[in-house]
């Protein structure tokens, strides 16, 4: 009897979760873009002559924010695209910007130095105001394509057994694989030379690790926790950590982790399978992520050393990044992971920049090589690639209004995208969506659109692989009817 009771006070608070998930999450998500708009405003000593457009920025930004908030909450949208891009545009951008403004020393460390004028960060603030209310507009014209809360289903496909354990050493098999492979010859290390190999293995063998092994633990990971398999869902989540792990090492990648947990994440939040237990979970790698985040940089650096060997720093002091010198402070590693997200930061960067784009570009061909090279000043001998972020990318392919259009145009391709899979018929349909999801975040943070279409391949690819493994057994079960959120 005690027992019926916990179940059902646990049923409910379940409950109660996944009616607080999606659509309220993205609520939330805006009030950072309000919030900070108003406090970068506010700076009234850092801006003095440009007080005014300031504020009328920041009240620009209040606008639209709540008119975001109107339309999410009128529409109910259940839509894991749009809060990852209004989280995205708190963090990296407005997050991002109030943190340049609160710190009058703030630096972004390169050949060229970039030092936070109130020109540049004028102009980054009229961008981003710019570029989130054209997608508030846009969002508001295209009701269409919202994701309507309804009753799901997610097939419990018969993988737990011989096919289950056969998935999960070939998985097993791949990350021993790729490891060996990425410690011998160095590919795709963050921060460092690119690696060239015969018959594009280097890119092989990185889309696998990025987007291949994340996709089939994800099947794996619904398939034990549809069928409320524990002993295989805990087994799955321990093969991931030790991926999230090696990737980290292999690659000095400090968001290994953070990536890992935001697909397990949204996973559930697509499928409405969210408890507070895993996201107390999620919170705990969060935590652990900001711990070991200086560790990992001083990894890097001594990794990396020789990206910087005779460059110039210009008498500019060095913070640790290149020399291998970084404080190893708990806090200052959860700071750091603010901080280190591409965003403003890099838009500054193109903002302030004197470089002639139109000119430049045109002989660079590529605006991630012209960002890199031309803006912040790294040899072209070093063949190594900065993120312009997103809006920075836009920003010097075509100026402010490409900028502004591109981001709009994003966001209702991305909308359109996860309505179409999430509508669909695919058994698989929850992993594509994640898998999606994770790549926009990729996308509006780095910016890196010269690798989009092999990115793009690579998913359809995944979804087909995933697909045929969730159909396995389409003819052995009755599909399990669960509640979800889209």
């Amino acid at each position: 009897m005690a027992s019926n009771r916990k179940s059902a006070q646990r049923s409910k608070t379940s409950k109660i979760l996944q009616r607080l998930t999606i659509s309220t999450l993205s609520q939330i998500a805006v009030l950072p873009i309000i919030c900070c708009g108003l406090l970068v405003a506010l700076n009234l000593k850092y801006f003095e002559r440009d007080i005014v457009e300031a504020l009328l920025l920041s009240v620009l930004s209040f606008v639209s924010g709540a008119s975001m908030v109107f339309l999410v909450r009128r529409r109910n949208d259940q839509s894991i695209a749009l809060l990852t891009f209004l989280s995205v545009f708190s963090v990296a951008y407005y997050l991002g910007l109030f943190r340049i403004v609160a710190n009058p020393e703030w630096i972004l460390l390169a050949p060229i130095p970039v030092v936070a004028t109130v020109d540049g960060v004028m102009a980054v603030f009229r961008l981003i105001t710019y570029c989130f209310t054209a997608s508030v507009a846009s969002y508001s014209i295209v009701p269409i394509l919202r994701v309507r809360p309804r009753y799901c289903f997610v097939e419990a496909t018969n993988l737990i057994g011989k096919n289950f354990g056969f998935l999960l050493v070939f998985v097993l098999s791949l990350i021993v694989v790729t490891s060996l492979v990425m410690m011998k010859t160095g590919i795709a290390v963050m921060g460092g030379e690119s690696v060239e190999l015969p018959f594009r293995l280097a890119g092989i063998i990185f889309y696998t690790r990025a987007i291949v092994i994340p996709g089939i633990l994800l099947v794996l990971i619904t398939t034990a926790d549809t069928k409320k398999e524990k002993v295989s869902m805990v087994l799955v989540c321990l093969v991931y950590v030790v991926f999230s792990f090696t990737d980290t090492i292999l690659r000095a990648s400090r968001g290994s982790l953070i990536y890992g947990i935001m697909n397990v994440g949204l996973l559930c939040l697509s499928t409405g399978r969210l408890y507070w237990s895993r996201v107390y979970m999620a919170l705990t790698v969060v935590l652990v992520s900001g711990l070991v985040w200086p560790v990992v940089t001083e990894y890097r650096a001594l990794r990396t050393r020789s990206l910087y060997a005779g460059i110039d720093l210009k008498g500019i002091e060095d913070t640790g990044k290149l020399a291998g010198t970084v404080n190893i402070n708990p806090v200052e590693g959860i700071n750091m992971v603010v901080d280190r997200i591409t965003g403003s930061n890099s838009l500054l960067a193109t903002a302030t920049s004197r470089a002639d784009l139109e000119y430049e570009l045109f002989l660079d061909g590529s605006v991630t090589r012209f960002y890199t090279n031309r803006v912040l000043g790294f040899p072209v001998r070093n063949i190594h690639s900065s993120s312009p972020s997103m809006i920075g990318w836009l920003y010097i392919a075509g100026g402010a209004c490409s900028a502004v259009v591109g981001v709009s145009i994003i966001l209702i391709l991305c909308l359109a995208v996860e309505k179409y899979i999430i509508e669909s018929r695919l058994r698989a349909r929850h992993v594509i969506r994640v898998l999606c999801c994770v790549e926009m975040i990729r996308l509006l943070t780095g910016g890196v659109f010269e690798a989009l279409p092999e990115r793009v391949l690579t998913i359809i690819a995944v979804a087909i692989i995933c697909e045929t493994i969730m159909r396995s057994d389409m003819f052995s079960n009755k599909p399990y009817i669960l509640r979800a959120n889209g």
